[in-house]
């Protein structure tokens, strides 16, 4: 298609600048569009609508297509022209120049991303937006792994909480026995829930508060507990 036709490659908006260089227009009329085909072109909704309802709008976008293409010929898609080859403008010397001219412009488009004219305000945000959405992309394997860390945080909270409900649960109990005389001043007295160190129901366990026959368990709490560290006690009933 751009082979046949020159106006729809990418520099199509260079194309009456160039006709300008080496045609005599006779004629030239802008058929404007700049408004009516972004919104008309491709507009699934309008094809869909009722033949009223998409009449009403066509008419619409065209009437004010047309108003703005009168006054900005530049932002116009279409024209209609009739030229005549200008011979002057193969002259060598003239040639050069405007093949000259047209270097610079490309120069000058390479060094700005390849563009040729400055960017139009919605084209600033279009620019914007394509650069936000790299940064996202780019940015988006880090937040999977901070929700994965998150994750695993969670899950060491809930265990924190579990080993501390646990650990209010052993001190309540030994509470409880203390104040029922079960234990009988077995006990060492009560350590905090926060003090450094093994976890209370190791510290429990290295006490011998929970072991069953005496093996390990240190000579007071033998001797509170058995039925030989007591002048009361009877052979079959130990005391405590």
């Amino acid at each position: 298609m751009i082979t046949a036709d020159p106006t729809e490659s990418v520099h199509s908006e260079l194309i009456l600048e160039s006709l300008e260089r080496f045609f005599s227009i006779d004629k030239l009329a802008h058929l404007g569009c700049a408004l009516a085909y972004p919104i008309l072109n491709f507009n699934d909704r309008l094809v869909a609508a009722e033949a009223e309802t998409r009449q009403k709008w066509v008419d619409h976008v065209v009437a004010a297509d047309l108003v703005y293409s009168l006054d900005h010929h530049d932002s116009n898609l279409f024209a209609f022209y009739v030229a005549r080859p200008d011979k002057g403008a193969l002259e060598s010397g003239h040639l050069a120049r405007r093949l000259d001219r047209e270097d610079e412009r490309e120069q000058a488009a390479m060094r700005t991303g390849g563009r040729y004219f400055a960017l139009e305000p919605h084209q600033v945000i279009v620019e914007e937006v394509r650069e936000r959405r790299i940064q996202v992309s780019q940015l988006y394997p880090e937040l999977l792994a901070a929700r994965e860390r998150i994750a695993e945080l969670e899950d060491l909270a809930a265990t924190v909480d579990a080993l501390s409900n646990e650990n209010q649960e052993l001190q309540a109990e030994v509470t409880r026995l203390r104040a029922n005389g079960s234990l009988d001043g077995a006990l060492e007295p009560s350590l905090p829930i926060d003090t450094p160190g093994p976890s209370p129901v190791v510290q429990v366990l290295q006490r011998g508060w929970l072991i069953s026959q005496g093996r390990g368990v240190p000579h007071w709490l033998r001797y509170d507990t058995s039925c030989t560290g007591r002048r009361g006690a009877t052979p079959h009933v130990p005391v405590g």
